[in-house]
């Protein structure tokens, strides 16, 4: 490896694949070392046990969402253009980091091993009231029908990006732009009128 940096990426990257397909209780650090190729006191070097390098994996994930709720959601535009952009940002984040989602999406669960989470779900939490006020501005201005329930419109609407991941880590086959038919599906429906 050429540099330090990419001795923790590598690290992070081995160990954010193994927690993802074993789990955070089998897998070891013996294991994450073997697969980045370094050694355990290079490993110890950047992280001080094996649930700091567990919260590391997850927190990479966490400023992710973070980042796309940001960019997107309390970005410019209208309302429905940052909803639209919220939906590419965060399917097409989950479809590149499928093992990334996998452990993010299982850290919070009841019966998981690992170390307290509570980041995760306030994060979650934050994405949905975020979503919620976006969706809240949008039927303000008439581009969301006034009989929406705008809690059942965040969490289907946010439910369906994570469908549409998990569905896609599970090898169906989506759309050919997942997140501009989700889109599509969301603000137009399936109904011909």
């Amino acid at each position: 490896m050429d540099s330090v940096r990419d001795v923790k990426t590598c690290i992070l990257t081995e160990a954010t694949r193994l927690f993802a397909r074993q789990g955070f209780g089998a897998t070891s650090v013996r294991e994450v070392v073997a697969a980045a190729g370094v050694t355990k006191p290079a490993l110890y070097y950047y992280f001080s046990s094996k649930e700091a390098l567990y919260l590391e994996v997850v927190g990479a994930q966490v400023r992710l969402l973070e980042r796309v709720v940001s960019e997107s959601l309390r970005g410019a535009g209208a309302p429905l253009e940052r909803v639209a952009a919220f939906v590419d940002g965060y399917v097409n984040a989950g479809l590149a980091s499928p093992d990334g989602v996998r452990v993010m999406m299982t850290a919070h669960h009841p019966g998981h091993e690992g170390p307290d989470l509570a980041d995760v779900l306030t994060t979650y939490e934050e994405t949905i009231r975020t979503l919620l006020t976006v969706l809240g501005e949008a039927q303000a201005e008439r581009s969301i029908a006034a009989r929406v329930d705008l809690r059942a419109a965040t969490l289907g609407l946010l439910g369906a990006c994570n469908l549409y991941i998990h569905a896609a880590l599970d090898g169906f086959p989506l759309p050919e732009q997942p997140a501009r038919a989700l889109v599509d599906l969301f603000l137009h429906g399936v109904v011909d009128r």
